[in-house]
């Protein structure tokens, strides 16, 4: 009876899902890349490089904007917060987990509070895990103490599927379905910000339940 009823909650997290994929719209970030592009080609100031970088990044331009993050960095207005993070970002997008921790030991050294901040923590929980480090599931944990939003808990049930518990397998479908419910009460501003985690989270619950078909 359990195993049923995990699979009808599923099924339902799974149409809830699809259907508010299907109402948001997101907005487009090559289109947003292309105007920071225009911008720093006209007035290439420290900011207008972190614009770009940033813009490059949503774009998954993760090389390009890396270059200009690292040259920010390396620039005489020092190393912020936001080039820190960003420069952590960009090196963890472009499968360099290794600087990516070293970017966030700098920003977590000069500004202690980002150890208490969303962004930084899920990052530093992904450059964890991506180095396979034994401490990826106390990141994680840590992250979703400062975020309990969708990208966390898909990042983290995503790491959990991958580890070899069944403890862990069921405790990711929990979060991915928990991922597409909340998301039945978001604006439709917030359901396209989280477009991408409803999405992972929809093909996660759709892959489960097409192995629990054919067992």
């Amino acid at each position: 009876m359990l195993y049923f009823g995990i699979g009808i909650q599923v099924l339902v997290a799974l149409c809830i899902a699809v259907h508010l994929i299907r109402r948001s719209q997101p907005v487009d970030p090559n289109h947003l890349a292309h105007q920071a592009r225009s911008r720093f080609k006209h007035s290439p100031t420290h900011q207008n490089r972190l614009q770009l970088a940033t813009a490059l990044l949503n774009a998954g331009q993760a090389q390009e904007a890396r270059s200009h993050f690292e040259q920010a960095a390396s620039g005489a207005s020092g190393i912020t917060p936001e080039v820190l993070l960003g420069l952590a970002r960009a090196r963890l997008e472009t499968r360099s987990p290794v600087p990516a921790l070293e970017a966030l030991a700098m920003l977590f050294a000069t500004h202690p509070q980002a150890r208490r901040q969303p962004e930084p923590t899920l990052l530093y929980a992904q450059a964890m895990a991506a180095t396979h480090s034994p401490g990826t599931r106390t990141a994680f944990n840590l992250a979703l103490v400062y975020s309990d939003g969708a990208a966390a808990r898909c990042h983290f049930a995503e790491w959990l599927l991958r580890q070899s518990d069944p403890d862990d397998h069921q405790h990711a479908y929990v979060l991915f379905a928990d991922i597409t419910e909340h998301a039945r009460h978001w604006s439709r501003h917030a359901r396209s910000h989280n477009r991408e985690w409803i999405r992972r989270s929809a093909a996660a619950l759709k892959e489960r339940m097409a192995h629990q078909s054919s067992t």
